[in-house]
């Protein structure tokens, strides 16, 4: 979220190719342009962090509901799944 702050910011609306600023970046708006490189930059950051760091919340509340027991965000299950009868 910073890197697409900081081209948002800093970097033209238009294309500037005597800079080489010739690449749309993604996820910003309006659109600004920088180079294939910086693009690329971008696009690994979204691979590489924000899956694990998906991946580590999911873990965390399997771990708070099957090692804590903690239900505190879950609906109440009814009968034909849930270990009360009645």
């Amino acid at each position: 979220m910073v890197w697409i702050g900081y081209y948002s910011a800093k970097r033209p609306n238009v294309p500037q190719p005597e800079r080489g600023w010739t690449v749309s970046i993604s996820w910003t708006h309006p659109p600004v342009y920088g180079t294939a490189q910086e693009e690329n930059r971008l696009v690994g950051l979204d691979t590489w962090v924000i899956p694990p760091f998906l991946g580590l919340l999911v873990l965390g509340e399997v771990i708070k509901i099957y090692k804590l027991r903690d239900y505190s965000g879950l609906k109440p299950l009814r009968w034909p799944f849930s270990s009360k009868r009645g």
